[in-house]
């Protein structure tokens, strides 16, 4: 019986949200905040779930995903946590329209030489954050061959300057204000150097704190952007780009940042990936199971002790991990997903249903869900879709960032990773100003 209600809830979920995308009025074209989240959410909770049900039925899930199953995808749990998540979707659906508003932030006026220093200043932040903790670990080279330490059996690499490798992706903040700028006209031989060294500084960044998820967030900027900008007429190329760089970096992403210690990672990849489109479209799948997984063990276990009610102190702790706790010797309460990863028996992060649930049990998810609807609708408000090239860099980029929060939802990790961004959007608005001949929005 617990089957059949996956099966079904999880096809109820497909379905709902296909039919609201369809219907709903939309500021313009086919893209936007909402869409964006809807389809994550999906994939977690609807076609996921249902991928490891029947790769779980047939035998075909690989062993290193065992833990995916650690609660067979046939248990009550696991048909009950998508039911919640259909629940959920129609609650955040509820927050999207209680923050819906006609009226959005007035367009500005954004000097783009104040753009470039700006972006210039982030990126040489970040490469110095880098040089800086290189150096306190022991060289280059020695932070290369251990980006994936703490994934693997090595011992993960300590260093009172930790701080300084998080701080570094700051430099795709700084790398956006520069294609922000390129976009809005500062086109010259010289500006394209400096956006190379910067897009560089930036994916070295990235791959040094081994952030995939990161990295499709920051390269999907580029395609989203002509989509915003071109519409429906570059529609499929841009998608096709995005769903190569989600494919490649979700299928390869840690042999690649592996390449720096050896191939036998990514050999390995490319061998399962060579056994057929089956093999590479059930490992995609898996990559995103965790969601229902981690949300069906909360659900049985979260509310007894060990794993009492979190009642939201992630917000505050969150913000705590903000500042060099090994500099400073802080000791701070463990995250919601340190909890999680106890409870699953391996690392995981803490998605939007199961942070809720952490939190406050049915009501934390009620009000995750629609707090989290509500933030979607205010971000359609504060970058809505316009001919500005600043502004619409600014809505791609946000637009590619949101929607990751339903699979992270740990504030800890949200905090940290929407710094570049933040940084970027403050900097916007303190040297730009009101326009004074405001473009037509699109229709």
């Amino acid at each position: 019986m617990s089957s059949i209600i996956l099966v079904l809830a999880s096809a109820a979920l497909i379905l709902s949200a296909f039919v609201v995308e369809l219907v709903r009025a939309r500021q313009a074209g086919l893209v936007d905040f909402l869409f964006t989240t809807t389809f994550v959410f999906v994939l977690l909770f609807g076609v996921a779930p249902l991928l490891v049900f029947f790769a779980f039925e047939a035998g075909a899930i690989p062993s290193e995903w065992s833990f995916v199953t650690h609660l067979a995808p046939t248990s009550g749990y696991y048909a009950y946590a998508v039911v919640v998540a259909l629940a959920a979707y129609f609650l955040l659906l509820l927050g999207y329209r209680l923050g819906r508003s006609d009226q959005g932030t007035p367009e500005r006026s954004t000097h783009s030489g104040l753009l470039v220093l700006a972006g210039v200043a982030f990126s040489l932040v970040g490469l110095m954050s880098l040089y800086l903790y290189a150096r306190d670990i022991g060289g280059i080279q020695f932070m290369l061959e251990t980006i994936l330490a703490y994934r693997a059996s090595a011992e993960p690499v300590y260093s009172r300057l930790g701080f300084l490798k998080t701080l570094s992706p700051v430099a795709t903040g700084g790398t956006v204000l520069l294609f922000a700028a390129i976009q809005a006209g500062r086109r010259s031989v010289w500006m394209y150097v400096v956006f190379a060294f910067a897009l560089a500084v930036s994916m070295l960044a990235l791959v040094v704190n081994a952030g995939r998820l990161m990295t499709v967030q920051f390269l999907l900027l580029f395609p989203l952007y002509f989509l915003l900008r071109s519409s429906h007429r570059l529609l499929v190329p841009m998608c096709v780009a995005g769903l190569l760089i989600f494919g490649t970096i979700t299928v390869f992403g840690h042999g690649m940042f592996d390449l720096f210690r050896g191939t036998e990672r990514i050999a390995t990849q490319f061998e399962n990936a060579s056994q057929g489109p089956a093999e590479i479209g059930i490992r995609v799948g898996l990559e995103f199971a965790y969601p229902v997984e981690s949300l069906a063990l909360t659900l049985r276990d979260v509310g007894t002790e060990p794993y009492a009610y979190r009642w939201f102190s992630d917000v505050p702790i969150g913000l705590a991990y903000l500042m060099p706790k090994r500099l400073f010797a802080l000791e701070l309460p463990e995250t919601v997903s340190m909890q999680l990863s106890d409870l699953v028996r391996g690392p995981v992060p803490a998605d939007l249903i199961t942070f809720g649930y952490w939190s406050a049990g049915p009501m934390g998810i009620v009000i995750a869900a629609i707090g989290f609807g509500w933030l979607v609708a205010r971000f359609e408000a504060w970058f809505p879709a316009c001919r500005d090239p600043v502004m619409l860099t600014m809505r791609a980029a946000w637009i590619a960032y949101l929607c990751s929060r339903v699979m992270y939802g740990n504030p800890h990790h949200t905090f940290i990773t929407a710094l570049p961004l933040v940084l970027a959007s403050a900097v916007i608005y303190f040297i730009s100003r009101p326009a004074t001949d405001n473009p037509q929005r699109q229709a």
